[in-house]
């Protein structure tokens, strides 16, 4: 906060003078010299006056010798002083605010049950940065993902490498290789995710989990109507590298909803769509194993930016 020093006037620092003061001080009363002074013949003259600035050094001047010199020299001293001070504050170097990585948090709510996200990426040049995250579902897995960072024009490209881990097991799960690549030129706002877990690496999985090697893409493309909102289709795949069967084995068609500005830094995105994969519609809803036929897939995903 930039602060004001106020100064004082000349003549606040005088002491006043009146009757008492200058009979102690001075060889003939204030009242005796002022007749003395005025009073000429027949004729009285008035006072002269005398602007404050002068009538201030008046006043000093008529001050003993001693008296003078003590004030003058707190006058010097004090602007000396002030001098000095505001020298200082010239010469002081500025301080730079502390600066810091831009930072995320999200969280999304879909099949996979609820999955908390949170990065950030420290700028290594104005187009490249190290990016890294930390990915946990409601349950025991847990994910470390690192890498680069480019800016493309209005895109941003980030391939990364990254390890899951079972954490009720004891174990690492996955190997992860993934690529994202987000924004777009004004009006369209667009994300292409591609995930491939390599479970096998690990020799997972355990005895209570069922898991393969599978690859994991989502596209979508926004138009923004306005300020708060913007809509576009969206489909994600799921791809089976090891197994049996068809190698599709779930692809959802849908729309997106992205809610931007969603207070300071935060956007809200929606996904609704159909199962276009029938045996990933079927829901085991008995005890018998009876099944029955859910194509409604979504997510819900909230994103905040620091």
């Amino acid at each position: 906060m930039e602060r004001g020093f106020g100064l004082y006037r000349l003549g606040a620092f005088v002491r006043p003078m009146g009757d008492d003061y200058t009979s102690r001080c001075c060889p003939v009363t204030w009242r005796q010299h002022t007749a003395a002074k005025v009073t000429r013949g027949s004729k009285v003259r008035h006072l002269r006056s005398f602007p404050p600035p002068l009538l201030h050094m008046k006043v000093l001047i008529m001050l003993p010798a001693h008296l003078r010199l003590v004030t003058s020299s707190t006058l010097c001293a004090l602007v000396l002083s002030l001098s000095s001070l505001a020298r200082a504050q010239d010469a002081a170097p500025a301080v730079e605010e502390e600066t810091y990585p831009p930072a995320w948090f999200r969280f999304d709510s879909d099949g996979g049950a609820l999955q908390v996200w949170a990065g950030a990426t420290h700028s290594l040049s104005d187009t490249i940065g190290l990016a890294s995250d930390i990915y946990v579902t409601s349950g025991y897995l847990g994910e470390f993902d690192l890498g680069p960072a480019f800016t493309a024009g209005p895109f941003i490209v980030t391939p990364m490498l990254g390890v899951q881990f079972d954490w009720a097991a004891k174990k690492a799960a996955a190997f992860v290789p993934q690529l994202y690549v987000v924004g777009g030129p004004d009006p369209i706002y667009l994300e292409l995710w591609l995930q491939n877990y390599v479970y096998t690496i690990f020799d997972y999985p355990t005895a209570d989990t069922v898991a393969r090697n599978f690859i994991y893409t989502r596209f979508f493309v926004d138009y923004k109507l306005g300020k708060y909102i913007a809509i576009g289709p969206q489909i994600e795949a799921t791809i089976n590298v090891s197994g049996d069967g068809d190698s599709v084995s779930s692809l959802p068609v849908g729309g997106s909803l992205m809610l931007s500005n969603y207070g300071v830094g935060n956007a809200l995105f929606i996904f609704l769509g159909y199962e276009t994969k029938e045996p990933a519609r079927q829901i085991t809803v008995g005890e018998d194993g009876e099944t029955e036929d859910h194509g409604l897939v979504g997510r819900l995903t909230f994103v905040k930016n620091f």
